[in-house]
C-alpha cells in the first residue's frame, strides 16, 4: 500500500520500534500527503507523537508539522481535534510552531472540527488558548454555541 516502515508502526505502533526508525528518516510522505507525524496525531499515538516533536527540536527536517493531507489540507492539529485526542492536543498546543487558528482549504479550523465531534473538552482546551471558530475569539459562551 506504499506505506513505508515507519508509518507501519505508526498504524499499529510499538513506540521503541518508531524510535529506533525516526533517527533514519526525513520526513517521508504517503501518496495522500500524510506524514508519519500527521499519522500519529490522527491516531491518537501521544507517545510517537512526543517522540517526533523532540526530534523536530533537533532537526526540523525530522517533522513536517505543516504537511497536510491532499484531501482539504488537514493539518496534524486539526486531526487530533477531529478525532478527540486530547492529549495529542495538548502536546501540539504546547509547541510554538503550532497555529490554534490554523484553517484548511475550506476556511474550518481545529475548534470547528472538535465542535462538530462534539470534544468539548478539546473546544476548552483551545478556547483557553484563544483559539476562534473562523470569526470570533471562542470563549466559554462561544464554546458552548458551537456545541449546540
Amino acid at each position: 500500500q506504499g506505506h513505508v516502515p515507519l508509518m507501519r508502526y505508526l498504524l499499529f505502533p510499538p513506540t521503541a520500534a518508531v524510535a529506533a526508525l525516526v533517527d533514519d528518516i526525513v520526513t517521508p510522505i504517503r501518496a495522500d500527503g500524510a506524514s508519519p507525524f500527521y499519522m500519529a496525531c490522527k491516531k491518537g499515538h501521544a507517545d510517537a507523537v512526543a517522540l517526533l516533536l523532540s526530534r523536530e527540536a533537533q532537526d526540523s527536517r525530522k517533522v513536517d508539522y505543516r504537511a497536510t493531507t491532499a484531501k482539504g489540507g488537514l493539518d496534524a492539529l486539526y486531526v487530533a481535534c477531529d478525532a478527540g485526542h486530547l492529549d495529542v492536543v495538548r502536546q501540539l498546543t504546547a509547541a510554538a510552531f503550532v497555529n490554534v487558528n490554523s484553517r484548511t482549504a475550506q476556511g474550518t479550523t481545529p475548534l470547528i472540527a472538535a465542535a462538530r465531534q462534539g470534544h468539548v473538552h478539546i473546544m476548552q482546551h483551545l478556547a483557553a488558548l484563544s483559539a476562534t471558530d473562523g470569526r470570533r475569539r471562542a470563549g466559554p459562551r462561544a464554546v458552548c454555541d458551537l456545541a449546540a
